[in-house]
């Protein structure tokens, strides 16, 4: 019978195969970016960042600290309104049960 520390390092080591497999299946834009619903009325913002790959899909914070210590900021400043109207959209699969 294998140990549990050696069944957790088989699972670890079959996810990192499967993450570098993965290279953005869905297109996502790269930091932050408008959601859509699949309806088109917007939801807030996301963040996906491929090297890490983390993705928030709605209601990504501020402040988001990755890839070991990066932090990625929202635009704020005087023009935030025209970083945020120049972001890319992304629009939400309907789903079916």
């Amino acid at each position: 019978m294998r140990s549990i520390a050696e069944q957790y390092n088989d699972l670890v080591a079959d996810l990192e195969t499967e993450n570098r497999r993965q290279n953005n299946p869905l297109g996502l834009p790269i930091g932050y970016y408008r959601v859509l619903s699949a309806a088109g009325s917007p939801m807030g913002f996301g963040f996906f960042w491929p090297k890490c790959k983390l993705h928030y899909v709605v209601n990504a914070p501020k402040q988001i600290k990755h890839c070991n210590g990066t932090v990625a900021l929202f635009p704020t400043g005087l023009f935030t309104f025209l970083k945020i109207m120049g972001m890319k959209d992304h629009k939400l699969q309907r789903r079916f049960l």
